[in-house]
């Protein structure tokens, strides 16, 4: 016997939905899985020194190394005739020479990392509490932990500075967010200290990050600000529609604006060193030859190195990660960090179309272009998560 209901159907699994304090200790009971599972994952192989194998890791001990002897001292004489580390960002460096003392210098560099990771898998968190909720947070630090990218950045390539910067301008942007939203200042102060360490880890993810990361943030937290009355506002009239969503974002276009000057003024403070060295000793850049520009279609072998490899746990939820990621949370529209991602995405690409020259110039000689797909699939994790939360189960 067949009955009819003209009630809707609803495909929401029952108890997917959380209360805020259940949702809140949700996510961060998978955040501390996270963290176990990473030092399970990767701890465990940095401890054993399996990154003396990796490409770069025992170029950040050779520098670390000489901040062990020399802590103040620039100027490394023991490569060919010489050169001075303040053409280096110096924070990972000085971190390990820090913990060499009680761990040695390889055992310096497995802590570091594995502190880097652990400031990375929060920092994914944290940032990802801004567009989605606290449990799809946390099963997106349990995505980051297993993830290719990470495993291949971490267990073939060896990039600290990457994972470290990242991770602090990751911790960064949710201060950001909430000088913008409430206007204390002591958000601002915090915000401004996290992109200063960010700078210092690696000066281009700052300047990078602010166009990948900071801004596309924060317009969707302006625009956000468009659909929420301010306090004593008098919705019934006096404004016209336009007028009045200009009134509601305008206090929020002012806290972003001084963001951008206290991270701009952070990043010339950190690295004018940097930059007076320069203007003394002038280089002429020549183009630095890489895997990661080059035609995909023609070389798979780099094709697989730095697009599949990376994208390999992610690209099958990518384009229904893109589809969610175009829709509200809570108010919040996040298609300025869905633009961002598709756009890191495509330059992360290389050669196999001529987007990435045309827009990046003569830094596309320079850059190495496999931080844009690195830095792509983190974007993608917050909005990734949201496939694994059982409300979509």
């Amino acid at each position: 016997m067949l009955f009819r209901s003209d009630a809707p159907v609803s495909l929401e699994v029952p108890g997917a939905q959380l209360a805020p304090t259940q949702d809140e200790r949700a996510g961060r009971r998978l955040l501390a899985f996270a963290v176990l599972l990473l030092l399970v994952l990767h701890g465990t192989q940095l401890i054993s020194g399996s990154f003396t194998r990796t490409y770069d890791a025992l170029i950040h001990v050779y520098f670390g190394a000489h901040y062990a002897r020399s802590f103040f001292d620039p100027w490394e004489s023991g490569w060919y005739t010489g050169f001075s580390l303040t053409s280096y960002p110096p924070l990972s460096h000085y971190l390990i020479a820090l913990l060499s003392g009680p761990l040695g210098l390889l055992g310096a560099f497995a802590a570091t990392q594995i502190l880097a990771l652990v400031g990375l898998t929060v920092g994914i968190y944290r940032f990802g509490r801004v567009f989605v909720t606290a449990r799809a947070a946390g099963y997106g630090a349990v995505l980051l932990v297993l993830s290719s990218a990470i495993a291949e950045t971490v267990q073939v390539f060896g990039q600290l500075p990457t994972t470290l910067s990242l991770g602090l301008l990751l911790n960064a942007i949710p201060f950001a967010v909430r000088w913008v939203r409430t206007g204390h200042r002591t958000e601002l102060v915090r915000a401004a200290m996290w992109t200063a360490a960010t700078t210092a880890a690696h000066h281009v993810t700052t300047l990078f990050g602010s166009v990948f990361f900071i801004a596309p943030v924060l317009l969707a937290v302006v625009l956000e600000g468009a659909s929420r009355p301010r306090p004593h506002e008098d919705v019934r009239g006096g404004l016209r529609r336009v007028g009045r969503r200009v009134y509601r974002v305008a206090p929020r276009v002012y806290r972003s604006a001084v963001y951008g000057a206290a991270a701009i003024a952070a990043l010339v403070i950190v690295v004018l060193p940097y930059w007076l060295w320069s203007r003394a000793d002038p280089i002429t850049q020549v183009p630095i030859p890489h895997g990661s520009r080059a035609n995909f279609l023609v070389r798979r072998d780099f094709g697989f190195m730095f697009w599949l490899v990376p994208w390999a746990t992610l690209l099958p939820l990518y384009w229904d990660a893109v589809r969610r990621g175009l829709h509200a949370h809570r108010g919040l529209p996040r298609w300025p960090i869905m633009a961002s991602v598709l756009l890191l995405s495509l330059l992360g690409t290389g050669g196999t179309t001529p987007v990435p020259k045309a827009l990046l110039r003569g830094a596309f000689d320079i850059l190495t272009l496999d931080r844009f797909t690195f830095w792509a699939c983190m974007r993608s994790e917050e909005h990734t998560s949201e496939l694994q939360s059982p409300m979509y189960l």
